[in-house]
């Protein structure tokens, strides 16, 4: 019996290889941390560029609807600028005829004192 239990005290090359294998599952467990670690900074990163694109969008929004209001407001100026030139294209040319009418009513008038 001793001698059977003497073969079953572990020997050196016993030992080695269970030394291996701890080595082994230690470095396992390492290299599972290292890619839990890796997985979480994937994952802040990925929530990053989500709010950054997120932000992106909110700004091209907002940009577009001030475009918009801008474009609003030049075509309004532009409406109103022509309104005024054409006002004052109006009345400059009522005043021109107005002119006009006046002076061939001169005219006629010096060519009536003329004949008589």
């Amino acid at each position: 019996l001793y001698l059977q239990l003497l073969s079953l005290k572990p020997t050196e090359r016993d030992k080695s290889s269970f030394r291996s294998m701890a080595e082994n599952k230690a470095s396992e467990k390492r290299a599972v941390e290292a890619l839990r670690q890796e997985s979480e900074e994937l994952k802040k990163t990925i929530s990053d560029l989500n709010l950054q694109r997120d932000h992106m969008i909110q700004e091209a929004a907002q940009t577009q609807l001030n475009l918009k209001h801008e474009r609003k407001v030049f075509e309004e100026e532009m409406k109103q600028k022509k309104q005024i030139f054409e006002e004052t294209t109006n009345s400059t040319s009522t005043r021109k005829e107005q002119e006009l009418v006046a002076l061939e009513t001169r005219v006629r008038e010096r060519e009536g004192v003329l004949t008589d």
